[in-house]
């Protein structure tokens, strides 16, 4: 029965490893890892360049440049971490669970249905430079839902699924909304797009080499007793099997 000592939900491998080679998102939660990594490099792709020029001529400068699509991620909300950490790390992107439910999947098999948050935060800026770069809002939410909706990218992980990396069974965009996102801790407010997605994580079968091996046989052992009281006879079938 020690194959029952291993299971898998999702993409995630319980017992966790011990070893601190990877990261605990990457061990713990590799569902958001593998959002973020890709939600990061799809963005970059489609309106990194252009908004990096649009921020050089918009004067955006010192900790508030921008030079790629997404500089910082988080993998939790913005606001449990102060405003002063996040100074001269725009773009910042950041995917949090929000809230989940549990169903049986099948007869032997659960899954999450989970809630995710997206927040996409630029800079405070003047007037002049957020009519620049406030249309850049718009295009966020138009790429993630295009690429999450074609589960690849060409310049991601040479073309691999990144549901299947991240161990996702399903990931749907639901809703979005434009304005401004403000810390707890001050009073000054950033740019930004906000988003909703449905993800359903499930359990898997057993991860390879944890299973117990192949079904090569069934050892059964029983016994019966004549109702004439006669000695009891022991039968021991040792059958080989095949199966397909």
């Amino acid at each position: 029965m020690t194959e029952q000592s291993v299971f898998q939900h999702g993409g995630c491998v319980y017992p966790l490893s011990a070893s601190t080679a990877a990261s605990s998102l990457h061990d713990a939660d590799p569902a958001l890892y593998y959002s973020l990594a890709y939600f990061t490099s799809v963005l970059q792709t489609y309106m990194g360049a252009r908004l990096a020029a649009e921020a050089t001529l918009a004067g955006l400068s010192g900790p508030n440049a921008i030079t790629q699509a997404v500089q910082y991620v988080l993998p939790y909300e913005p606001k449990l971490v102060s405003q002063e950490q996040q100074a001269g790390k725009w773009p910042l992107l950041a995917v949090w669970r929000e809230s989940g439910k549990y169903r049986w999947r099948t007869v032997a098999r659960m899954e999450t249905q989970a809630t995710w948050r997206i927040a996409y935060m630029l800079p405070p800026m003047t007037g002049g430079q957020l009519e620049r770069l406030q249309p850049f809002l718009n295009s966020v939410p138009k790429i993630l839902l295009n690429r999450i909706e074609q589960r690849f990218d060409p310049g991601y992980a040479s073309g691999e699924s990144f549901m299947k990396l991240a161990g996702l069974d399903e990931v749907d965009m639901l809703e979005d909304a434009w304005g401004s996102y403000q810390f707890p801790q001050g009073n000054i407010v950033f740019p930004a797009w906000l988003g909703k997605l449905f993800v359903v994580e499930r359990d898997e079968d057993n991860p390879a080499g944890f299973d117990g091996g192949a079904l090569t046989g069934i050892d059964v052992d029983y016994q019966l007793k004549p109702s004439d009281g006669s000695p009891v006879v022991d039968h021991l079938i040792d059958q080989s099997i095949t199966t397909t």
